[in-house]
């Protein structure tokens, strides 16, 4: 089972620059969470899973958001 999700975002780049100017910058758990739960997914149910995050870019080289891509297996 191939899963993709993508978003048409600002991406992680220049989501993370904002990040860092902002006064009251906090860390995102988001991905270090979401790798923790697959990686418990893997151990306990067995499953081959495989994950991808690629940064997208238009043709002008700017940005132009994420894509997930999950790969569940037996």
């Amino acid at each position: 089972l191939v899963m993709e999700v993508e978003d048409d975002g600002i991406g992680r780049k220049q989501a993370g620059e904002l990040k860092s100017k902002s006064a009251t910058a906090q860390r995102s758990m988001g991905m270090r969470l979401t790798r923790e739960r697959l990686e418990l997914a893997r151990r306990t149910l067995g499953l081959d899973i495989r994950s991808q995050v690629i940064d997208l870019y238009g043709t002008d080289g700017r940005p132009s958001g994420t894509k997930v891509i999950l790969e569940l297996g037996p």
